[in-house]
């Protein structure tokens, strides 16, 4: 789920901050690099370059996944939310219709921009 987020914030942001980590003998050294920067990485450094309508949600949904016990199941209801709201906030152009946002026991079929909400 951590990783989830990790691709969130690539999409948002457009890199992450252990890319193009240099150092290392070999890979294993390497990829124990990138580990330890994820790890140090604080979500409020994550959050200063995301755009500032979807900080809080994201925060929310990192902080959430980061606490997750390997085998504990996800609050999925929960993290949906997270991400609907994320969406509705970044005022997306297009009618959005993910698989997860059209379910009948959610509320509205469809997330438009809230310009179109009229």
């Amino acid at each position: 789920m951590e990783g989830l987020a990790h691709v969130m914030y690539y999409l948002l942001v457009g890199s992450l901050p252990w890319q193009g980590i240099q150092g290392g003998k070999d890979k294993i050294e390497k990829y124990n690099l990138i580990t330890q920067k994820k790890r140090q990485t604080k979500i409020g450094d994550l959050c200063e370059a995301l755009p500032s309508n979807v900080k809080v949600e994201y925060a929310l949904f990192y902080n959430y996944c980061r606490d997750l016990e390997f085998k504990e199941t996800p609050d999925y209801g929960y993290l949906r939310r997270l991400l609907r709201d994320m969406i509705y906030k970044e005022s997306f152009t297009q009618v959005i219709a993910f698989e997860w946002l059209i379910r009948p026991d959610l509320e509205g079929h469809h997330l438009r921009r809230k310009s179109d909400a009229r």
